[in-house]
């Protein structure tokens, strides 16, 4: 979990908790433009029109990013971390229910159902957050699959990129004919493990030069897709109603920019900075707390008001301020928890993580003996 949740290795370089920060604030633009109530009709193209699918191409960018940089820093474990786990677990689940117990005893937005309250104390299994239940997942399976990868070989691990990346992203590029064999969240982001730990184990010796050049030459490209759909749906509506099409966080155009800029930024030679190292480590509190789906509505929708903005000169400002706010203001209150409440939990954790654990092992010992 360290990899998402945490920054804070002595003398790490910079370079990777920055592409987090962007990362985070890519993401928080595309709630905005997602979650906002836009509404733009196929039959023109306007400023604002533009504007929001340009927020909105870069979440599932910034998704696939945090995952390479998962992937990336895990791909060396041989074993997973009790206390990491229930640092996590603690993390989501301090999330989950204030936000639904605020809103339940405040009654914003109409929010009544004492299920909705129950559910909120099984954040994972119920998916509350679908990147936290997938990641987390993974993270269980990550010892055994880094040691599956590693007796793959280099050959081989890069055959399994090839047959993932034609069944789950090229198969997935034709609009209306497309699919991906399947594929989900779960699946992908395990792609995308495989394939960041593919450049830790073989490629990470590869100074790639002009990355960050060319993943933004990359991002303002796949942006021109959904022009050109736009423009073509004038025509012919049906493609007009699929423009951001080649936005998905399964799509060439995104593996590609998402690759490149992962890369660019991994190389990026930024000393250790306290205050990125600071912001980074908060970047998963900000995307649990807001999207959540009862606070999502609020912020977006009652709050902000964003779609009473869809065709006002005001969107550009309204959107940039509304982003950094959340960014910000979701960034305090995670600190805040993690010097707090984090502190409290993680001292209970780290008493008892040697008796759980000891207990585990006997566990383990006693079925062997009947095996």
């Amino acid at each position: 979990m360290e990899s998402i949740i945490s920054s804070k290795q002595t003398g790490r370089k910079s370079g990777i908790e920055l592409l987090r920060i962007f990362s985070m604030l890519m993401i928080v633009g595309h709630h905005y433009s997602v979650h906002g109530g836009f509404s733009f009709s196929t039959n023109n193209i306007t400023i604002q029109k533009l504007w929001v699918q340009w927020l909105s191409l870069g979440g599932k960018i910034g998704v696939n990013l945090f995952m390479l940089i998962s992937g990336y820093f895990l791909i060396n474990s041989s074993n997973i971390k009790l206390e990491k786990i229930l640092k996590f677990w603690g993390q989501v689940f301090f999330y989950s229910v204030a936000i639904t117990l605020f809103f339940y005893l405040t009654k914003i937005d109409g929010v009544n159902s004492m299920k909705t309250v129950i559910k909120s104390l099984f954040p994972l299994s119920s998916s509350a957050w679908w990147y936290a239940t997938c990641y987390f997942v993974i993270y269980l399976f990550s010892p055994y699959i880094n040691q599956l990868l590693k007796g793959l070989g280099k050959r081989k691990h890069l055959c399994l990129i090839l047959l993932m990346t034609i069944l789950f992203c090229v198969s997935n590029e034709l609009i209306f004919v497309g699919g991906s064999f399947a594929m989900n969240n779960t699946s992908w982001l395990l792609y995308l493990y495989i394939l960041a730990g593919y450049i830790r184990l073989y490629k990470d010796e590869i100074k790639t030069k002009h990355c960050i050049l060319w993943g933004t030459l990359s991002y303002i490209l796949t942006f021109l897709t959904a022009v050109s759909l736009d423009l073509l749906g004038i025509r012919v509506t049906r493609l007009g109603k699929v423009a951001t099409f080649y936005f998905g966080m399964n799509t060439l155009p995104v593996l590609i920019t998402s690759v490149l800029l992962f890369i660019g930024f991994k190389n990026l030679d930024i000393k250790s900075s306290k205050i990125i190292n600071t912001i980074a480590a908060s970047t998963f509190g900000i995307y649990l707390l807001h999207d959540s789906v009862l606070f999502r509505h609020y912020l977006w929708i009652t709050l902000f008001k964003n779609k009473s903005y869809i065709n006002s000169v005001n969107l550009f400002g309204h959107s940039v301020i509304c982003i950094l706010l959340v960014f910000f203001g979701c960034s305090v209150v995670e600190l805040f928890r993690i010097h707090t409440i984090e502190k409290l939990w993680m001292r209970y954790v780290n008493r008892i993580c040697p008796k759980i654990s000891q207990t585990i092992s006997k566990g383990i010992s006693a079925v062997e003996a009947h095996f």
